[in-house]
């Protein structure tokens, strides 16, 4: 196996241990950083994110007085602060961006099994974002800060171009393209879904967003394992972000979607909660079942039928057959 000098080791090409994608059948190598490297890439996007924000925010405070930047301010920031971390990352690992930021195909079969899950995890993200806000209150200041965050109608176009291209390319990218890659070729995937899943909360810096973003990130890091597919990753995430945009111009007349105002926190009804349930146990099952020949667990060795065997090589030298035991010798041998 080809490797970097130890100066510029981060991104190695390794074999896959603990997944083959069906569309990855035959593949047994994937560039991926390792651990340390893939968390200073997190913690990179991160400050970059801080870092190109604070003129926004100034910009903001000085012309409108508000607090926070818009949702265009968001795109711009977050595409800035991802096109940082990639540069950052070329460097080090003296590597191409076609190879940085390679995606796999996604195989067309496993969409409608996504979209399921991704629809029952949107459900149940909702209600875990009402208990959330049940058991830690917003406050008053933090209330209105995200108000005017994530006022999608204040900016249309830019609003949905943050929220449904810009964030799900990006922080899939980061989350499960490099640092989830990298977790399961070195441990289990149990381990690997749930530390991703956690960073990936972590990087909404804020409790009332932490725990359903991190369960998103649990359903969102499985669906990577069995599929090995960034781009399907991103399809979820841009349709459960493109749900809270249509609930913004539609309001549903359920508990649990109502505005309410105050603290007031309504929780969903039993059926809906149930349908959620039932679209994960179906989209997740479908899925399994799918990529069942597929995925390998860790340390396994996938053998491939003897039909796909090489044929045997040609005997180059000819072994004459040995003379039995009791046959006379011959004039030669005297």
């Amino acid at each position: 196996m080809r490797t970097l000098p130890k100066a510029h080791a981060w991104m190695r090409t390794l074999p896959i241990r603990d997944g083959l994608a069906p569309n990855q059948i035959g593949m047994s190598r994937i560039i991926a950083p390792p651990v340390g490297w893939s968390f200073m890439l997190v913690a990179i996007f991160i400050g970059g994110t801080s870092l190109f924000g604070m003129p926004f925010t100034f910009w903001r405070m000085y012309s409108e007085q508000r607090y926070t930047p818009s949702l265009g301010d968001i795109a711009l920031i977050s595409t800035a602060s991802f096109a940082l971390t990639a540069w950052i990352g070329t460097l080090l690992s003296k590597r191409t961006w076609r190879e940085l930021l390679a995606m796999n195909k996604p195989t067309p079969s496993l969409i409608p099994a996504s979209l399921l899950l991704a629809l029952g995890m949107a459900l149940v993200c909702s209600e875990i974002y009402n208990l959330t806000m049940h058991l830690i209150p917003m406050p008053k200041f933090f209330s209105e800060l995200f108000e005017g965050l994530f006022d999608i109608k204040a900016a249309p176009v830019m609003g949905t171009l943050a929220l449904v291209i810009v964030a799900p390319v990006t922080e899939e990218f980061i989350c499960r393209r490099w640092l989830l890659e990298s977790l399961l070729q070195r441990f289990r995937p149990a381990l690997s879904i749930g530390v991703s899943a956690v960073t990936f909360g972590v990087m909404h810096l804020n409790p009332w967003q932490f725990f359903y973003a991190t369960v998103l990130g649990l359903g969102i890091g499985w669906l990577y394992w069995r599929t090995r597919s960034v781009v399907l990753c991103m399809m979820w995430h841009a349709l459960n972000n493109s749900l809270a945009v249509l609930f913004t111009y539609w309001e549903l007349d359920i508990e649990g979607f109502r505005r309410t105002g105050g603290n007031v926190v309504e929780f969903h009804p039993w059926w809906l909660n149930a349908a959620a349930v039932g679209l994960l146990l179906l989209g997740g099952n479908l899925l399994w079942w799918q990529t069942r020949r597929g995925v390998q667990t860790r340390n396994e060795v996938q053998v491939p039928p003897l039909s796909q065997l090489p044929p045997p090589l040609p005997a180059v030298i000819a072994i004459p057959p040995l003379l039995p035991p009791d046959s006379p010798p011959s004039r030669s041998d005297v």
